[in-house]
């Protein structure tokens, strides 16, 4: 279903997760609103930065973002990868189904 539909992106250490309501809510990470959403409040976007001082395998930040992937959710899922050149950079991108 094109609902479940879920893009992540990842930008200079910035893992970006587009999802519906229910995945963001069952997920329980801190997200906004998608401004590109059709539908008031439809789909919201979650940033996760990678490489920042406070995510590290012994910082609560980690441990949460760990525990809720984990343990919140459950999902089997397949997936494509694009990997983009953009000037010096790489940008990932993975659609998942």
């Amino acid at each position: 279903m094109l609902s479940q539909i879920v893009l992540l992106g990842l930008f200079e250490g910035r893992l970006v997760l587009n999802m519906n309501k229910d995945m963001y809510t069952q997920l329980g990470l801190e997200g906004q609103p998608s401004e590109f959403s059709r539908k008031q409040s439809s789909r919201y976007v979650v940033n996760i930065d990678l490489i920042g001082a406070h995510f590290h395998p012994s910082k609560k930040n980690y441990q949460r973002v760990e525990w809720c992937f984990t343990d919140r959710l459950n999902l089997v899922f397949d997936f494509v990868v694009s990997w983009v050149p953009f000037g010096n950079k790489l940008y990932c991108f993975v659609l998942v189904f």
